[in-house]
């Protein structure tokens, strides 16, 4: 591996030695080994927080029973790495979270577990200063450490994603609605509610496990304020009705679980978006236990890795429901896909998610960008554009990329670049008047 990569416990003659390893690797190196190289450490799917929260969790749930996780190195049972993540997180609530999992299927908990990776990855760049997040300590208390070259691509891909949203919700004067998609850890509804951009209604969307860990999360640290004031619930979901609620009871395959929990302005809720659209739309459209949006007015649906981990039937059937209920209807959207996913570059990278078992049924649309846009405009998006994520860093400010570009050296500039041409941000419409900015400089000029 030549990307110096979680050496921060090597003493500095050591650290020294295996830079001059590095060095030599970069130079000696054809370019297909750069390649795998860099994948290995950079696209590994981080599959060990899981592994460390549900082993520590049920071993010392019944011990400490909702004392939290000692941090005294001698009782620590994780050293290294991701084995960090669930450190000075409440047991107790980590437990309920962990029997979710096991009782999920062994696809779930793959998708689940993506969502620890990308909070991990996100807590470490917020940690190494690329943007500010008050929150996102919350859900990583302990982040694992990451290359500079994933840091950079997590600060492009959050401050995109949170820069186009507050265009549109600013466009629309507060009065549209954003449906986050598989939302996990996301902390961007707490980031806008404080600078005071909110729009209507914002509702997040994700697996039980997920939602169910968040909803704990946000009341045990009162995130939202006075969780008594607001509609919790945690029921078994039948079709599209729910009985008893308040009443917790365990997930199985007949009877799943539903998570609930809404505010005013906010809502979080589980489905899983493989189950039919109109399901999905009574569970957005329906007052409480739902998020009752309203269909007339502008809605963006924001999407990060949603949609590969979903198969192509699945996939075009929520993007066509979509745009049928919501004619003022917007999509944010990042993903695999770039100028070419067959180059060599990118038959590494599936090369490397296929030896790992990490399937993603849905790269089949991810070839290209034209590919992508075709998805979307074949499903009844009227309009659908997509950026490499170097074209999108490069709309940014000048200031921003040299203040970036300080914060941390890559190690291989032109590996880099590979990889960033091989995920896209794209925007898709049925309602062109939605975004008036022609190009990306326009929102993207906010971010600092």
């Amino acid at each position: 591996m030549f990307v110096c990569h979680s050496n921060e416990h090597l003493s500095t003659p050591r650290r020294n030695e295996r830079l001059s390893y590095f060095v030599d690797r970069i130079k000696l190196s054809s370019f297909a080994e750069r390649c795998r190289d860099f994948v290995a450490v950079c696209l590994q799917p981080q599959r060990e927080n899981i592994l460390f929260s549900l082993g520590t969790v049920l071993r010392l749930s019944s011990a400490i029973r909702g004392d939290r996780v000692p941090t005294k190195p001698s009782q620590r049972s994780g050293k290294t790495g991701n084995q960090h993540f669930c450190r000075g997180v409440n047991v107790q609530v980590l437990t309920l979270a962990a029997i979710h999992m096991l009782m999920a299927s062994p696809s779930d908990r793959t998708i689940q577990a993506t969502n620890d990776d990308a909070t991990s990855s996100k807590a470490h760049a917020v940690k190494r200063g690329y943007w500010k997040d008050a929150y996102m300590h919350y859900f990583c208390p302990m982040p694992a450490h990451k290359s500079p070259e994933i840091n950079r691509g997590y600060f492009v891909r959050t401050q995109a994603f949170k820069a186009i949203t507050v265009s549109f919700i600013k466009s629309t004067n507060g009065n549209c609605q954003v449906v986050n998609l598989g939302a996990g850890s996301d902390t961007l509804y707490f980031q806008l509610r404080d600078s005071g951009t909110i729009p209507r209604k914002f509702v997040e969307v994700d697996l039980e496990h997920n939602v169910h860990r968040k909803i704990s999360i946000i009341r045990k640290h009162k995130l939202l304020g006075d969780v008594e004031k607001h509609s919790v619930s945690e029921t078994p979901s039948q079709g599209d009705s729910f009985v008893n609620p308040g009443t917790v009871v365990a997930n199985s395959e007949s009877n799943p679980m539903h998570s609930f929990f809404s505010t005013d302005q906010y809502c979080l809720f589980s489905f899983d978006l493989r189950l039919p659209v109109d399901n999905f739309i009574t569970q957005l459209c329906s007052p409480t236990p739902g998020a009752n949006l309203d269909k007339s007015i502008p809605t963006l649906f924001l999407a990060e890795c949603v949609l590969v981990y979903m198969p192509p039937p699945q996939c075009l059937q929520l993007l066509q429901g979509l745009p049928a209920h919501f004619p003022h209807g917007a999509f944010l959207h990042y993903e695999q896909a770039g100028v070419n996913m067959e180059d060599r570059f990118g038959s590494i990278m599936m090369e490397h998610f296929r030896a790992r078992d990490c399937d993603l049924p849905g790269l089949s649309s991810c070839k290209s960008l034209k590919e992508q846009e075709k998805r979307f405009l074949n499903t009844g998006w009227t309009k659908a554009k997509a950026w490499t994520v170097n074209e999108v860093y490069r709309a940014f400010s000048t200031n921003t990329r040299s203040r970036i570009e300080r914060v941390e050296l890559l190690d291989d500039l032109e590996i880099s670049y590979q990889l960033y041409d091989h995920y896209c941000i794209l925007v898709a419409v049925t309602d062109e008047t939605l975004f008036s900015w022609n190009n990306l400089e326009e929102p993207l000029s906010i971010i600092p």
